[in-house]
């Protein structure tokens, strides 16, 4: 290869504006033979993992070419037609974030180096960094329009905020959540509100891109090693706060409270519980939990006075815009999609991420669809519509494709409505809210994730995928061994994962029912856990979190610090304690600000878990499953909203299944519980007086319990509970 002419080849290009090239320059040119550097190649596949796409350009091309396992597992399509062979090795090394290099023994091999991981990673904050960008600029637009504070327009606010607080304790649905809407505008012109909005827009766009996904990290004036530090502009948010805050103490004194305030149900008004000065001692926490995938980030401001007492907690969505993407023509050339992808995508009419359940399967499956969807070795999922649409969009522009396909792209499958009509500009939008970018030039169509690190972490193995497909097909049941295998080979993330849910939705609903309701980190902990340390803790011996591994404590993390998060047990403490407990003690990098302590251990017990199958308290109509402990909560909440529980829950079908608890102790006061299940089947219908003794004392203690947590007896209007 002529290294020389090729650099300058990609220079020119570089000045014409291609971003794509930028990288192309830090990826190594392939040194192949001059005779093979010459020959042209025309070459396709519909969507295979990389290791087999470079095996057969190996044996077209007669090259030693081979793939590490670092770069295993991408899964590319590409569709050439009379390019250099060199010129595709290149454009799949771009693609896929690797780099090619020479062994000692001649072979050639693609893999992924620590300089390629930090540009997928860089690409991967500066794609969440834009997105999060707009976001805050639309929070500071709205201080820039906020008029500032007056005594006169403090006691409006505080009269509209009462007199809203009053009317919702009469609504429900719709209207109440519209007044919810109403309620965080109202408390957003007040100081609490725009301290907080003031501190998410002081920490800028960089610390939400690189949020770890579902962990809880909060941040602090005066950090603990377990906190992140405020950025030093967020003292000017505090200097304004405390100049605004007399005067609304002021208004809340002259304009008093009615006893609809201390009625059970309606909305939180934190504004109107700020009824004390913040002094320096408080202890201030925002705490910011990004969901799956960047969608959204979850923000909280708590505010603690020294004894741990809450003295106000506010709540905001922050939903990043997606990256500047440029207009696109309007592009109506058809594209053409296989029968075999029709068949595959018609089982998935009608499905979102929110449909992973059961009842979801509209049309029965062929055996032929369904012999395809229960080996995703052998069938890669993504090799069907995905890849489609790609090869059509590159075909209708005239274009070479080449392309690394997340596993995201598999909603295409349910977000294409009419594949009969799908034209070219329908396509592209598809795909750009489905994690893929798309960019055309110098004669290709280059195809790679938006977010391409966490593209490639949250890549489910086929391999794993196959194995739980197949048990959930031929037993029709998951053990709890199963779904934890299955989790060792899936992302991180359980929100991550569309192809396993949906799959196992489509063939076995009952199956996927049973994987969504288990913790996906307890999983993976249960997973790496040796059958020596399960013995160990089935004899009733503690494991301490200090001698397991570190994807072990790994996933505790996950389960400390994310959510629910950690609990409090309140047993015998003393009043300081108990207020500890109520109040900043929820807060688990306040309850273990250094860490896990020393002295944290893991119990594991196996045996039966009772189930109650009733009425959803969310969904009228519908049924679902509560441990005790969860129908303890839903019936607390409802009453804490006004409602009877004896109205929504009246018959109960009792089910035992196979499960697993894992207990947490982090300190005498601070623990965690998760419990696994296996599949079951439901044996009678009871009512409350009718259920097992050992089960309406364990709601009625979580009941008892949530009362002691936040002094209150959940809508005393209720009575004891149900009978």
């Amino acid at each position: 290869m002529h290294v020389g002419s090729e650099w300058v080849r990609r220079v020119r290009l570089l000045k014409r504006g291609s971003a794509f090239f930028a990288l192309l320059l830090f990826v190594q040119p392939v040194p192949v033979s001059a005779r093979s550097q010459a020959a042209e190649l025309t070459f396709s596949s519909y969507g295979e993992p990389i290791e087999t796409v470079v095996k057969r350009l190996a044996e077209a091309m007669h090259l030693p070419l081979r793939v590490t396992p670092s770069a295993a597992g991408n899964v590319v399509a590409v569709n050439v037609h009379a390019v250099a062979i060199d010129r595709v090795l290149s454009e799949l090394a771009a693609v896929t974030y690797c780099e090619w290099s020479k062994a000692s023994d001649g072979t050639y091999w693609l893999k992924s180096t620590a300089r390629s991981e930090a540009r997928a990673r860089q690409a991967d904050e500066e794609y969440e960094s834009a997105r999060y960008k707009k976001a805050l600029d639309r929070l500071r637009a709205s201080l820039a329009t906020k008029p500032a504070l007056t005594l006169d327009s403090a006691q409006q606010l505080v009269s509209e905020l009462r007199a809203l607080r009053k009317k919702s304790t009469e609504l429900s649905g719709v209207d109440l959540y519209r007044a919810s809407l109403r309620r965080d505008a109202l408390e957003a012109q007040g100081p609490l509100g725009e301290l907080f909005v003031r501190l998410l827009c002081d920490l800028g766009p960089a610390p939400y891109a690189t949020l770890p996904e579902g962990i809880r990290v909060t941040f602090c004036p005066s950090p603990h090693a377990s906190q992140r530090p405020l950025p030093s502009e967020s003292s000017e948010a505090f200097q304004a706060f405390k100049e605004e805050q007399g005067m609304w103490l002021e208004a809340l004194h002259k304009v008093p409270p009615t006893g609809f305030e201390r009625r059970a149900g309606g909305l939180s008004f934190q504004s109107l519980l700020l009824e004390k000065p913040v002094a320096d001692s408080c202890r201030v926490l925002l705490s910011l939990t990004k969901s799956f995938l960047g969608k959204s980030t979850e923000a909280e401001l708590a505010i603690y006075d020294m004894s741990g007492k809450s003295l106000a907690q506010l709540r905001k969505v922050i939903s990043p815009d997606d990256a500047p993407l440029g207009k696109e023509p309007e592009d109506d050339a058809q594209i053409a999609v296989r029968d075999v992808s029709r068949q595959v995508a018609s089982v998935f009419e009608g499905m979102s991420a929110a449909q992973f359940r059961p009842g979801f399967a509209k049309k029965p499956v062929s055996e032929a669809v369904r012999s395809i969807l229960v080996d995703p070795e052998q069938h890669e999922p993504l090799s069907f519509l995905p890849s489609d649409v790609l090869f059509g969009i590159a075909k209708a522009k005239g274009l070479n494709l080449v392309a690394s396909i997340p596993d995201d792209a598999i909603v295409l499958n349910w977000w294409v409505r009419d594949l009969s009509h799908l034209t070219v500009g329908e396509a592209v939008k598809v795909c750009r809210t489905g994690n893929v970018s798309l960019e055309a030039g110098d004669g290709f169509l280059r195809v790679r994730p938006q977010a391409p690190a966490t593209a490639h972490e949250s890549a489910v193995s086929r391999k794993a995928l196959g194995a739980l497909l197949k048990k959930s097909v031929s037993n029709g049941r998951l053990a709890i061994d199963d779904m934890a295998t299955y989790a060792l080979g899936g992302p991180l993330n359980r929100e991550c994962d569309f192809i396993g849910p949906a799959t196992l939705a489509v063939l076995a609903p009952y199956c996927a029912s049973c994987l969504a309701r288990n913790d996906w980190d307890s999983l993976r902990l249960f997973g790496m856990l040796g059958q020596v340390d399960k013995r160990r803790a089935e004899s009733g011996i503690a494991l301490p979190m200090a001698s397991l591994s570190p994807g072990a404590k790994g996933a505790i993390d996950r389960i400390a610090y994310g959510i629910p998060g950690t609990r409090f047990r309140l047993g015998r403490v003393t009043p300081a304690e108990a207020t500890i407990a109520r109040g900043i003690g929820r807060e688990p990098s306040e309850a273990m600000p250094n860490g896990f302590p020393s002295g944290a251990f893991l119990g594991l017990k196996s045996g039966q878990e009772a189930v109650l199958y009733t009425s959803d308290a969310n969904r009228r109509g519908q049924m679902r499953g509560y441990t005790p402990i969860e129908l303890g909560q839903a019936m607390y909440e409802l009453r804490q909203s006004g409602k009877d529980p004896r109205q929504v829950f009246q018959h109960y079908q009792v089910v035992n299944r196979p499960a697993v608890t894992l207990t947490f102790s982090f300190t005498k006061y601070c623990w965690a519980e998760r419990t696994l299940s296996a599949t079951d089947e439901p044996e009678r219908e009871t009512t409350y007086a009718g259920l097992p003794t050992s089960i309406r004392q364990a709601i009625e203690r979580e009941l008892s319990s949530l009362q002691q947590m936040t002094g209150s007896s959940g809508g005393s209007r209720q009575g004891a509970p149900p009978p």
